[in-house]
């Protein structure tokens, strides 16, 4: 752990805040986010400003917001460009699972899917291959991004400022390491129990309309979920 902590503190003293505009770029990009620790990379940019290293916390936020508006906006278009090779990709099930949380909630969960793993970098492309109009999605994925990277980065400064020493390795305390630890497992478990009743609800929409409508064309199907986003 302490290797991991110190490694990515170094970059960011000898790199600084464009390390985070990377981190939080590349998890944003369709997928990447599933395999890229950004969201980490992106709370030790603040913890590393916390101790006087690498840029201020202003200029980690800024970038960090930027990164993932970029990548947000690679991920729509992508959706809205590719949208039927993609669902038979290999991202077909987290997109499908993406698309059938924002359909219920329409346009308001757009700035929070950023909160959630799975959708984080695949909720942008869903927004695409739903067809919300980019002057809707753009103000609400903007917002989302910076409510999203102004907690992390704020928490990583906290983090920073009191559980790091100075070389960026965690201090000496059983309770912090055990402590990150339980938190990190009890996520992982939360994420992965809420992805798998989406994946069960997906399915079972698909079923249903695969009764119901057996010969309607993909096309039409999804006019129907663009027109029934737009009218709300």
């Amino acid at each position: 752990m302490d290797l991991v902590f110190a490694t990515a503190y170094g970059l960011f003293v000898q790199f600084g805040a464009p390390i985070v505009f990377l981190a939080a770029l590349t998890e944003s990009t369709l997928g990447l986010g599933m395999v890229f620790p950004g969201q980490q990379l992106i709370a030790l940019g603040g913890a590393a400003s916390a101790k006087g290293q690498g840029d201020t916390l202003y200029a980690v936020l800024a970038f960090a917001i930027a990164g993932t508006i970029l990548g947000d906006v690679i991920s729509y278009t992508a959706g809205r460009r590719f949208s039927d090779a993609l669902y038979r990709s290999r991202f077909g099930p987290t997109l499908k699972v993406a698309a059938s949380m924002m359909e219920g909630c329409a346009r308001w969960l757009i700035p929070f899917y950023h909160f959630y793993s799975v959708t984080r970098s695949v909720g942008p492309a869903a927004a695409g291959a739903l067809r919300i109009p980019l002057r809707v999605w753009l103000p609400l994925d903007i917002f989302g991004a910076t409510l999203f990277n102004t907690v992390w980065v704020v928490a990583g400064y906290a983090f920073g400022a009191a559980l790091l020493q100075d070389d960026g390795t965690l201090k000496e305390s059983p309770v912090v390491r055990i402590g990150l630890i339980v938190v990190a497992l009890a996520w992982f478990v939360v994420a992965r129990q809420i992805f798998e009743r989406r994946m069960r609800e997906a399915r079972a929409a698909e079923a249903l309309a695969a009764t119901l409508a057996p010969d309607t064309p993909p096309a039409l199907q999804e006019q129907g979920r663009h027109d029934s986003i737009t009218s709300r």
